[in-house]
């Protein structure tokens, strides 16, 4: 929480017989003073020594591993970019092919700045769209490229 000079800072005042309250008023430390004095005499030191960021650094945290690396990461953004059908794949359907969470999946998903849409649907002809179709396509049946090309220029107009 405190960053190393500030703790180192507070041991010494407090190695030079500082009152807990001046260490407090100094640096912000309070009830910690104690443990971090016991914290550098068990990493050998001595007060009146020099005192080392080694006596009063944190100490390494074990936690969990982390299962969520930068290859899942990318492989879930790809997954879900690749195509439609990956787009159209829910979280649990993304969590199972990765072997993670669907909670974790969405978490990757925000981080990266993805957002739910509904995937977009091409509306259907309706039955007079269809008719205008047909009608259209047996009126100019038996028309030729030529054909075309001498309609065309009189339809453009600039």
């Amino acid at each position: 929480m405190f960053d190393i000079v500030t703790r180192a800072q507070a041991v010494l005042l407090r190695s030079l017989g500082e009152a807990l309250a001046v260490v407090q008023e100094q640096t912000g430390i309070s009830q910690q003073v104690r443990i971090l004095q016991n914290n550098a005499r068990a990493r050998r030191w001595q007060p009146g020594t020099p005192l080392t960021s080694a006596h009063v650094a944190d100490a390494p945290r074990t936690g969990r591993p982390v299962r969520i690396t930068q290859r899942v990461e990318q492989a879930v953004v790809d997954a879900v970019t690749k195509d439609r059908y990956g787009r159209e794949k829910t979280l649990v359907q993304l969590g199972a092919q990765f072997q993670i969470s669907a909670q974790s999946v969405f978490r990757i998903l925000k981080k990266k700045h993805f957002r739910k849409t509904k995937p977009t649907r091409k509306p259907g002809l309706t039955k007079d769209m269809r008719t205008a179709r047909y009608l259209f396509a047996q009126r100019y049946q038996q028309w030729t490229l030529e054909d075309w090309k001498s309609v065309i220029p009189n339809l453009i107009s600039f």
